[in-house]
């Protein structure tokens, strides 16, 4: 899981003092249960309406959670034994990265195009050593 790959990077991100936040689109009820499936002690907010995911521009439709590259990308994750037990949010609705440094005040954002068309925590950090 996306993830699980992001927060490996934990020691790399904390040294760098970069903040993590985790936005869904499901209700606010299910924030808890992804929290501790995750051990994930960032902040993680909901925004249901999909505004903000609308503003970046995010991929949101049928046709990206069927779509032949999905389909490898469900595949790998289940080989990886990766299990998803149940649909909490949008399933249309793929999501991406934004980074923000407020020292320069540089952008950058990442749109996944079909589900599972996540960008890696490794260029996550390149990214973020190139607004510097």
């Amino acid at each position: 899981m996306h993830v699980q790959e992001v927060l490996e990077q934990k020691e790399y991100l904390n040294n760098n003092d970069i903040q993590i936040f985790f936005v869904g689109n499901g209700n606010q009820l299910f924030i808890e249960g992804f929290k501790e499936r995750n051990n994930i002690n960032n902040p993680v907010y909901t925004q249901p309406s999909l505004l903000l995911y609308e503003s970046i521009n995010a991929t949101n439709s049928v046709w990206s959670t069927i779509h032949p590259r999905a389909t490898i990308n469900y595949f790998k994750a289940y080989l990886k034994g990766e299990n998803y037990s149940g649909v909490e949010g949008d399933t249309s609705q793929q999501g991406g990265a934004i980074m923000i440094d407020p020292q320069t005040e540089q952008l950058f954002i990442y749109t996944s195009g079909v589900a599972g068309d996540n960008i890696k925590a490794k260029e996550i950090i390149n990214q973020f050593n190139r607004m510097k």
